[in-house]
């Protein structure tokens, strides 16, 4: 998703048709964060599953500020 010297902080993902396989994936880069501050997954197909997997994610991602997730699943 991003390389450690990348400078982008906010990234726009909505109405992208990404699945719960999608968010579960962007939910693994998210682990290991360190740049990204705005993630924006609105209207895609993200279920509980891929929900609860980028809420996992984010338990130990301490720069992440804003996270959009309207009208998904």
């Amino acid at each position: 998703m991003l390389s450690p010297s990348s400078n982008l902080t906010k990234l726009l993902l909505a109405r992208n048709k990404i699945s719960d396989r999608g968010a579960s994936a962007i939910a693994e880069k998210l682990k290991k964060n360190r740049i990204l501050h705005t993630l924006t997954l609105g209207y895609n197909l993200i279920g509980p599953d891929g929900g609860v997997n980028i809420a996992k994610a984010l338990e130990g991602n301490k720069h992440l500020v804003a996270l959009e997730l309207p009208g998904n699943r």
